[in-house]
């Protein structure tokens, strides 16, 4: 603002110095015309011409150093004398004519360039000119126009800036007008009515603080003197997504095939379009869906886990994530005892010449999750078996 104003000052004084030479050059000018006037008022004799006798005035001689040469040429004095003396008149009014006009005019513009209303800041709204009451005209800006404070949690507060500046050279009273909008606010230290002075800037603080999710529009009036502005406001409220917090099932130890129900929990209710948590297992012998979804507004959700039966004990760990949280839970799966071999028996138990007899082993239980090797072997070399069969698991 002090910037602008120096700047103005400069502007205003250069114009005024290139104005003041040409006036100064006038002044001479005239002064000259008194000097031929008194001259050829006082002198008898003939007048030289024009043109050399203005340079002999001008450079402060005297152009009738004898008099007698004057009186001998004699002629009408007093024609001459109004004739020089018009001559005279008439290169003064020439020379100012065509020197003063073109600076006057470009004064003029440079003037009304200088001094108009200006605007700062990105996006600026000038509120001016108004007229402060003591007959100056100032101009009054805010340095924007509209505030987006953007995505706001639910819960949390974002704030934002508004510089006012008077340009003018008098103090002016600033009303901070009512607020437009749901969650929107200006800080308390801004209440009321305060007054800038001239030159100087104002900060008020402004700020958005959602309850709810959804985008939300305001506004909020200033006045200046007696010009307003509108600032126009939006920001937008936001759920915060519930972090996972817990992950459990029913049964932490299983020995052969079964199920397990496990749930996930959240820190906070799930958003209005729900939250998937993601899941895994480290062993095949336990499956679960590759993810679960918290319903909208709930905490939990449930799942389920399928257990196969091992021949071998192992463990397995469950994982599940959502919300940049990570849980675990591990399952001891025990070993079941390998079924035994209950039967073998084939389609045909006589054969006369080539041919092929079905063959089926039986065990007194499921196979574990691996399968089950039954090995295999016949007593005489015309009869051939592979050496084994497995029973797939289950």
């Amino acid at each position: 603002m002090k910037h602008l104003q120096r700047t103005t000052r400069r502007t205003v004084l250069t114009c005024l110095s290139n104005l003041l030479s040409p006036v100064l050059g006038c002044a001479q000018l005239m002064q000259k015309e008194q000097q031929v006037t008194s001259v050829t008022a006082t002198k008898v004799g003939m007048v030289p011409p024009s043109e050399i006798w203005i340079r002999q005035i001008a450079s402060g001689s005297d152009p009738f150093p004898d008099r007698q040469t004057c009186v001998n040429r004699a002629g009408n004095r007093e024609d001459q004398r109004k004739s020089t003396a018009a001559h005279v008149t008439s290169s003064i009014y020439r020379s100012c004519k065509f020197a003063l006009l073109p600076l006057l005019t470009g004064c003029l513009l440079m003037c009304i360039s200088a001094c108009g209303n200006a605007t700062i800041g990105n996006g600026g709204t000038s509120i001016g000119p108004s007229t402060d009451g003591s007959g100056s005209t100032d101009s009054e800006v805010v340095s924007t126009n509209s505030i987006a404070f953007g995505t706001v949690l639910v819960g949390q507060t974002a704030s934002a800036t508004v510089s006012v500046t008077n340009n003018g050279s008098s103090p002016l009273p600033l009303s901070i007008g009512q607020i437009t909008g749901q969650y929107f606010s200006v800080a308390e230290q801004n209440s009321g009515t305060v007054t800038i002075g001239g030159g100087d800037s104002y900060n008020l603080n402004l700020q958005f603080a959602p309850l709810a999710a959804g985008a939300q529009t305001g506004s909020l009036t200033l006045t200046l003197g007696s010009e307003s502005a509108t600032i126009a406001l939006s920001g937008t409220g936001q759920v915060a997504a519930g972090v996972l917090s817990g992950l459990s099932c029913s049964s932490g130890s299983i020995t052969g095939a079964g199920t397990d129900a496990c749930t996930v929990t959240l820190n906070a209710a799930a958003g209005s379009g729900g939250q998937v948590v993601s899941l895994s297992s480290s062993v095949t012998a336990v499956t679960v869906p590759s993810s679960v979804t918290v319903a909208a507004g709930a905490t939990t959700a449930s799942f389920t886990a399928t257990v196969s039966a091992v021949s071998t004990a192992e463990t397995a760990t469950l994982t599940a994530s959502s919300g940049g949280g990570t849980q675990t839970y591990t399952i001891s799966l025990g070993a079941t005892a390998q079924p035994a071999l209950s039967r073998l028996s084939c389609s045909s138990g006589s054969i006369t010449g080539a041919g092929t007899d079905a063959c089926t082993v039986t065990l007194n239980a499921a196979a574990g999750s691996g399968g089950q090797v039954v090995s295999l072997s016949s007593s005489v070399t015309a009869v051939t078996v592979p050496s084994s069969v497995t029973v797939a698991a289950g």
